[in-house]
């Protein structure tokens, strides 16, 4: 069985709930568990050999609960992809201290969003891969949440301005901060694949800052990865 917390990654509480009515926090409990056990499934078996079975007994629910909660495994898959794109989001632009500038803030992110993809390759591997399996949908919210990414980049790239105002990162179109999204998933994906645990941490650090970089600083100072690395590195210590 592939080593997935999805407990952890999604707070979903697996205790089993007691017999009687369900009050809203118990469906949302189940609701959860649901999640957690198609990605759980899918991590061990992949997408399309899921089965509505394998995810309400992953979940210790009935198929009568799985079906209050969606119409087949693609609904409740494609929700779970919702559920952990929205989580990713959140831990890699969750608040920073008030003292942070804007490039503190950027490493403190990129270190949140590799914690994430790093701590359950199998889970990275299903978000990378598994979604496509599910045909046009899961292309489509793929893309949906390659646009989120985009935007929230090219907003947080408008703070890095000098002390007139003017910006110090080259003016990128949205269309191009979606290909630079497409890229840095794959790279995740080379550094997930195929492993249990991802152990080039640094290394993979060091390519997504290039990937970023070469994009919005193309004629950067020589030495700015580097700086930038040391930079993270003490902002972890």
């Amino acid at each position: 069985m592939a080593a997935v917390d999805l407990a952890q990654l999604l707070a979903a509480p697996v205790s089993k709930l007691p017999p009687g009515p369900r009050r809203p926090a118990s469906r949302e409990n189940h609701r959860m568990r649901l999640l957690a056990a198609v990605l759980g499934v899918a991590a061990d078996l992949g997408y399309q050999e899921v089965r509505v079975a394998d995810i309400v007994e992953r979940a210790q629910v009935s198929r009568r609960t799985f079906y209050e909660h969606f119409t087949d495994k693609e609904q409740c898959f494609l929700a779970a992809y919702e559920e952990w794109a929205g989580l990713l989001m959140e831990r890699t632009a969750k608040p920073r201290p008030r003292t942070d500038n804007p490039v503190d803030q950027f490493l403190r992110g990129l270190d949140g969003y590799i914690a994430a993809v790093s701590a359950s390759p199998a889970l990275t591997r299903v978000f990378q891969i598994d979604i496509v399996q599910v045909g046009y949908a899961g292309v489509r919210r793929r893309r949906t949440a390659y646009r989120q990414w985009a935007e929230m980049l090219a907003a947080f790239a408008r703070t890095f301005v000098d002390e007139a105002g003017r910006p110090l990162l080259r003016a990128v179109s949205p269309s191009l901060w979606q290909v630079l999204v497409a890229a840095v998933n794959e790279r995740v994906l080379q550094a997930v694949e195929e492993v249990a645990e991802v152990t080039d941490v640094d290394g993979l650090r060091h390519d997504l800052l290039v990937i970023i970089l070469d994009v919005v600083a193309p004629r950067r100072p020589a030495g700015t990865v580097a700086s930038l690395l040391e930079r993270a590195a003490a902002l972890r210590a």
